[in-house]
């Protein structure tokens, strides 16, 4: 058996899905299909219960007891390749571009005093390259909008962030703006997460168009300078580009999903200190500060 077959089994263990299993490994449904097939014959048992009209996919008993395996084979094979990486004390962290421009200065800063003798090396990255990376040994933590799945990682809910409405100085719309006053022709449209995607294409339509779509946070407010224009933020960007001056901030009358922030790691590196210090300098940063609009997971 390989490791592409062992994470296979865990990927459709989890998620109890092909589809959605075979999106976590960034492969096809047929090669992952193809990888269990091979799995349950080399064990010569069947792992998962298969019939026509089922849409999830159950454990047989074989696959129950072959779980708890699989996460070990996985556990001693992230420890064995560990070995050979250089022991050295820098945590490479990555960082959505929202966060890193307008949340994490101050959190970063307060790791570094606390941490003394160890480096950071912080990379931006959306969640397609964050998981990747973290397979690879590229990145030892990562923060995302969305989780990232996989057998060989951990991924944990760290804070919840309320969605909210800004507009130019030009724009002519109400502190507290209905969606008839929100014309998508006049938006500058940011992919946050996928809660508030969905939101967005069920309410404006899959096929409508917004007037700019960006990924990165200088751009919006260059976009934002001199034009009539509007988008939807999270609030921590909305904050940050208040004190700017460039931009209004609204009340809308109606309900934004909000944005959830994970952080997630190997499994192999649930020991990492400089992890850990990490993650805690964020709750306490939100703890002592009380951020507008954000609220730990775990309060």
């Amino acid at each position: 058996m390989t490791l592409a077959e062992i994470e296979a089994f865990l990927a459709v263990y989890r998620l109890e899905n092909i589809t959605k299993a075979a999106e976590s490994q960034y492969i096809s449904q047929s090669s992952l299909s193809l990888r269990l097939k091979t799995l349950e014959r080399e064990l010569g048992k069947e792992l998962f219960v298969r019939g026509k009209g089922r849409r999830s996919l159950e454990p047989t008993q074989w696959g129950r007891r072959f779980y708890p395996l699989a996460l070990e084979y996985i556990d001693l094979l992230d420890k064995m390749n560990s070995l050979g990486r250089e022991e050295s004390a820098v945590l490479h962290v990555s960082v959505i571009n929202s966060l890193a421009e307008c949340f994490f200065s101050p959190v970063f800063q307060s790791f570094l005093s606390d941490n003394e003798h160890c480096a950071l090396d912080v990379q931006d990255m959306d969640f397609a390259k964050a998981t990747p990376a973290l397979l690879s040994g590229e990145a030892d933590l990562s923060f995302t909008a969305d989780a990232c799945i996989h057998g060989r990682l951990v991924c944990t809910p760290l804070f919840r962030e309320k969605m909210t409405v800004i507009s130019s100085l030009r724009a002519d719309i109400g502190h507290s703006p209905t969606l008839r006053e929100l014309d998508p022709a006049k938006e500058i449209y940011v992919s946050w997460c996928s809660a508030v995607d969905s939101w967005h294409a069920e309410t404006f339509g899959k096929t409508t168009r917004a007037k700019v779509s960006i990924s990165v946070i200088q751009q919006l407010k260059y976009f934002f300078e001199g034009r009539d224009c509007w988008a939807i933020v999270p609030c921590s960007v909305a904050d940050s580009l208040q004190k700017s001056g460039t931009v209004k901030l609204h009340e809308p009358e109606f309900v934004l999903p909000s944005r959830v922030i994970h952080y997630s790691r190997r499994l192999s590196d649930e020991n990492n200190i400089y992890s850990a210090a990490l993650v805690n300098a964020v709750k306490t940063h939100i703890r002592s500060t009380h951020p507008d609009g954000i609220k730990l997971m775990d309060e």
